[in-house]
């Protein structure tokens, strides 16, 4: 008022001075009346400025009705080029949580020609994101790209991170996601890879995985343990067992440290094939690399041994684990039992049972079920039958 009162011909700059003063000191509705006021006087009306300030604090606040009001009223007044005005309400929408708003704008734009800026479809994209909604990110993304804007690499990994971190997404989002950054020449980072290789190994997709990974390298990423690990999960959920061994051998090849994870992994897939000097030999590999091997990288061995019926050698792997001073699970004691029930020798499974239990590990149902199958085998029914009373 002030200002008036000395002659000032354009109060607009120091009414959006104090506009901001308002909106940082929480007085947004004292903000919304003074904007109201500026419409109605002549000398100091609203600027594009002080209709985005007031967008903008609106938007944190998850006001998309007055949001709404702001841009018909900047439109109206003619404050800023149809472009401009899409443009600012399609940041604030998207910030509010507005994404079907947003989304109906930038629709209304592209039909009236109107070139959105590649500010708003950016932050459209990552507050999508933000909130989980990987789907709606994904759409914002393309229609970036349908409009000949090109996403920076920031961009494109919100929504492969959105695509990894939502329940319920498609698991297939990452994985394309990486492909059309690779395919639009848009630098990958190691996390790309990594969420990309991740749902791939969720999937059971070794090849998929193969051929991203490769791709990525090739463009500069520079893999680290967690891309490696992701990839040799692929491989072995995918059944190929030799892929994922090729993998740790040129993870190591590369100076990529390997973990316990690495190991153990390509050990699960030997266990379950039943290759026990496969296995063994991996586990020999892991400790000449430093790696100590833990409950799981033991369980597997142990498994493997039970997989081909090999009682003595399960138990020289369960000794050596207790050796290393690494508490066994309920697993491992699952595993020597299943493979005595196997042998039909009840006398080790009863002896198993008891280490077992006085280890501090409780049984299972299945664990009492083996030592009964392993007194069947033998004939031993009245054993057999007494553990089925306990």
């Amino acid at each position: 008022r002030r200002a008036g009162r000395v002659g000032i011909a354009n109060l607009t700059p120091v009414r959006n001075a104090v506009l901001q003063l308002l909106i940082r000191t929480n007085n947004l509705n004292r903000a919304k009346q003074m904007l109201e006021t500026m419409e109605g006087e002549e000398g100091g009306r609203p600027d594009f400025a002080s209709y985005e300030l007031l967008m903008s604090a609106c938007a944190k606040a998850g006001e998309a009705r007055y949001i709404m009001r702001c841009f018909a009223a900047m439109r109206c007044a003619g404050r800023g080029s149809e472009g401009e005005c899409y443009g600012a309400v399609v940041k604030a929408l998207a910030r509010a949580g507005d994404l079907a708003g947003a989304r109906k704008r930038l629709s209304e734009a592209q039909q009236q020609g109107a070139a959105v800026g590649a500010e708003a479809h950016r932050l459209a994209v990552v507050a999508a994101s933000r909130m989980g909604e990987a789907a709606a990110a994904e759409q914002f993304l393309l229609r970036m790209l349908e409009e000949g804007l090109e996403p920076d690499t920031a961009t494109c990994n919100a929504v492969a991170q959105a695509y990894a971190k939502s329940e319920g997404s498609d698991p297939r989002g990452a994985p394309r996601i990486l492909q059309l950054m690779l395919e639009r020449r848009i630098e990958p980072t190691v996390a790309t890879l990594a969420v990309a290789l991740h749902a791939c190994a969720r999937l059971g997709d070794g090849k998929g995985a193969e051929a991203l990974f490769r791709r990525s390298v090739e463009a500069g990423v520079p893999p680290d343990a967690v891309c490696y690990n992701a990839l040799i999960h692929a491989c072995v959920k995918a059944g190929d067992v030799k892929s994922a061994e090729r993998w740790l051998e040129a993870m190591l090849a590369d100076g990529v440290e390997p973990s316990v994870v690495s190991f153990t992994t390509v050990l699960h897939a030997y266990a379950r094939a039943g290759l026990v000097e496969e296995a063994e030999r991996g586990m020999a590999l892991m400790r000449a690399n430093g790696v100590a091997p833990n409950v799981v990288s033991f369980g597997a061995l142990v498994q493997a041994c039970a997989k081909l019926g090999d009682v003595g050698r399960a138990e020289r792997w369960f000794q050596e684990m207790r050796d290393a001073g690494v508490q066994a699970s309920d697993v491992c004691y699952g595993a020597l039992l299943d493979v005595c029930a196997k042998a039909g020798d009840w006398k080790r499974a009863e002896q198993w049972l008891a280490a077992m239990q006085d280890d501090g590990v409780a049984p299972s149902v299945v664990c009492f079920n083996s030592v009964i199958n392993a007194c069947t085998k033998a004939s031993e029914a009245a054993r057999a039958e007494a553990w089925l009373r306990r």
